[in-house]
């Protein structure tokens, strides 16, 4: 972690690395989840709305080198990996925001996960 608390990960230029995030929930139905990662300027890496991926709203920065894990969404993973990490993407900051219809916990969209990606 760095020193404002925010939890960091590391890599280095031109590798893959996971951006990690968990929800403490299960979600019985991916049509019930909605999330999306964007970075401190508010450009989206990732959008999921409602059990399909929303590459319209992804900024042309992020298009093409973001996967996730359909498969860990149910355990509330909505962890991604970006590619190809530039200088570009040291130092940002990246904020999670999700939404889960029909549960008390997660039924406004909020800000589950921040993380500061370091490249060397």
């Amino acid at each position: 972690s760095d020193a404002t608390g925010i939890p960091r990960v590391n890599t280095t230029v031109g590798k893959s690395t996971i951006l990690p995030c968990l929800m403490n929930t299960t979600i019985t139905d991916l049509r019930n989840l909605r999330f999306y990662w964007q970075d401190e300027n508010n450009k989206v890496l990732y959008s999921f709305d409602q059990g399909t991926e929303v590459p319209k709203y992804v900024d042309r920065l992020y298009r093409g080198r973001i996967t996730a894990f359909h498969q860990d969404m149910r355990r509330g993973n909505v962890s991604i990996k970006l590619e190809n990490t530039t200088m570009e993407d040291n130092q940002k900051v990246f904020d999670v925001f999700a939404k889960v219809f029909g549960t008390m916990e997660y039924g406004e969209t909020n800000q589950i996960c921040q993380l500061t990606l370091h490249v060397d």
